[in-house]
């Protein structure tokens, strides 16, 4: 198992953070935005300390299933970590925050990630791929959240 050192991301969302927040905490939705993920399902009811979600990411080697678990959580300051407890990058942690800017908002989140296999034979490909990812991700989200709502 190798751990990388932490890594920051971010994307400025033309939405208030209250907004942001709400449907980022919907899990059961992320397959729409977050890349590789093809199934998301709460196994807790709710979105609060201790909420567990199965989660199936799809990779070159085949279909990953893990679980993620909320372990600390902020509702007045717009944050939440969540830990994997499962699967090949157990151990992997993800502070998410969500903040005023402007009129909108920004989405921060910073990976701790733990890898194994050939992942973590070479840390720099780690790093490179956990970029790609949380940058297609990101970049999904604003797209989702920005699209006008038909009124």
């Amino acid at each position: 198992m190798a751990v990388l050192p932490s890594v920051e991301f971010g994307v400025k969302i033309a939405r208030p953070p209250e907004e942001g927040l709400a449907f980022l905490q919907k899990w059961d939705r992320q397959w729409e935005w977050m890349e590789g993920i093809i199934e998301a399902r709460p196994l807790t009811p709710g979105f609060r300390l201790g909420t567990v979600c199965r989660k199936v990411r799809r990779t070159a080697q085949g279909d990953v299933t893990f679980d993620l678990k909320v372990v600390a959580l902020d509702h007045d300051a717009m944050w939440w970590e969540d830990e994997i407890m499962t699967g090949p990058n157990r151990g992997t942690r993800s502070k998410w925050r969500v903040k005023p800017k402007g009129p909108g908002s920004i989405v921060l989140v910073e990976v701790e990630m733990h890898t194994s296999g050939l992942r973590a034979l070479t840390k720099a490909s780690a790093r490179e791929a956990l970029e790609n990812e949380m940058k297609t991700s990101l970049d999904r989200l604003k797209r989702k959240l920005e699209v006008p709502i038909p009124g």
